[in-house]
């Protein structure tokens, strides 16, 4: 529940969802009926990652964030923290990464056999290449929103028609697109996108 954490449960809490439980190294926070975000973000900017020991009665294990039953899950910090043994643990529909990284090798396999949509970080958190490329200079704050949550939602779309339509995980579904967008606009040569993207025989 870093800055990147808060601004996205600000803006899950702003389309009308509950945030059920917040981590940092310092434990988890979590409340069925949702947490007051905003009170969190007032917590940590007093307490530092700390603020958890103070935001309800009880700390628990940072851990623990994984067994949280839950629609959609944000690894918010860490690389890496998806492993294929918590990915066969989760109890979300959804992982819509915030951080770089998070699928540890093998963990969007597991999702995808278990039906978990594992969305690619790439994609989900591409919000600062599209606020450089996507808004003017004169975009009010609101309306530069709103180009980015729009991009966002294309480019997750299309990830899944892909991968919807080749029966691959939307990772690859991800390599997919880009793969054919990199070579449509570069003309690069196949070795030099084998370089860059997962051969197209992988993801056949």
């Amino acid at each position: 529940f870093g800055k990147v954490g808060a601004g996205a449960a600000r803006a899950f809490q702003r389309a009308g969802a509950r945030v059920l439980a917040v981590s940092t190294v310092a434990g988890l926070v979590a409340e069925p009926d949702g947490l007051a975000v905003e009170e969190l973000i007032a917590l940590r900017d007093l307490h530092g990652d700390r603020f958890v020991e103070h935001a309800g009665p009880r700390t628990r294990p940072r851990e623990e964030l994984f067994e949280v039953r839950c629609d959609v899950l944000v690894p918010g910090a860490r690389p890496d923290s998806i492993t294929p043994d918590i990915a066969r643990r989760v109890q979300c529909a959804v992982v819509a990464p915030a951080a770089n990284a998070p699928y540890q090798a093998g963990a969007v396999e597991v999702l995808h056999g278990r039906g978990i949509v594992g969305v690619p970080d790439f994609v989900a958190n591409a919000g600062g290449i599209h606020l450089y490329l996507s808004v003017t200079d004169d975009d009010t704050p609101h309306t530069a929103l709103a180009v980015i949550e729009e991009k966002i939602r294309d480019g997750v779309a299309q990830t899944l028609a892909t991968a919807d339509e080749h029966g691959i995980t939307p990772f690859a579904a991800a390599l997919h697109n880009g793969r054919a967008y990199f070579s449509h606009e570069t003309g690069a040569s196949d070795e030099a996108l084998d370089e860059l993207f997962t051969p197209p025989a992988a993801i056949a």
